[in-house]
């Protein structure tokens, strides 16, 4: 469950701002290291097996202008590509299916053919890799009662694209 993009799927531009916001002390070089350090994680995407994802979203991450408008329209373009991969699913859980298990932050869970599966908890300052089987059941546990309340991926899709037009429309009438 993620209450930002996940870095995965990050642009430089969302990154960039989610970084600035979550560690205002650093400098704009220090920001820059980091959001070139998350851009090349996403090199993991495109290797010939990449792993498995299936991201989450709380509606709020499609819906808040982080960056403004323009950034959000293509940040959200961003995800609308990664769902059409083939080994990635996008999901977003609706404001109206009201608390989830996975309230306390962001949750991504990474299946690899060859090895044991991972659970990735992220924040705008610091990210934790779990790979503990037993704590990673139990992300995944958490995982599934989120998704279970979550929109089918199709309907996830149709609900970005909304969002994303939405931002079209405020960049019309303001170009942030």
């Amino acid at each position: 469950m993620a209450h930002s993009v996940p870095g995965l799927l990050q642009t430089e531009a969302y990154a960039r701002e989610v970084l600035r916001l979550g560690q205002p002390w650093c400098t704009q070089g220090e920001i820059e290291e980091k959001v070139e350090a998350r851009m090349g994680r996403q090199k993991l995407l495109r290797r010939p097996a990449p792993p498995l994802l299936w991201v989450v979203l709380d509606e709020a991450v499609i819906r808040r202008p982080v960056g403004g408008a323009a950034c959000m329209r293509e940040q959200l373009g961003r995800v609308l590509e990664a769902a059409v991969q083939p080994r990635i699913e996008v999901q977003v859980l609706e404001f109206a299916a009201g608390g989830h298990s996975a309230m306390g932050g962001s949750l991504t869970l990474l299946s690899f053919e060859n090895a044991s599966d991972v659970a990735y908890l992220e924040a705008g300052h610091s990210g934790e890799l779990v790979e503990d089987r037993a704590m990673v059941a139990l992300h995944n546990y958490r995982y599934d009662l989120v998704q279970a309340r979550a929109l089918p991926p199709e309907a996830s899709t149709v609900l970005i694209c909304k969002a994303m037009e939405e931002f079209g429309r405020c960049a019309a009438q303001n170009p942030t």
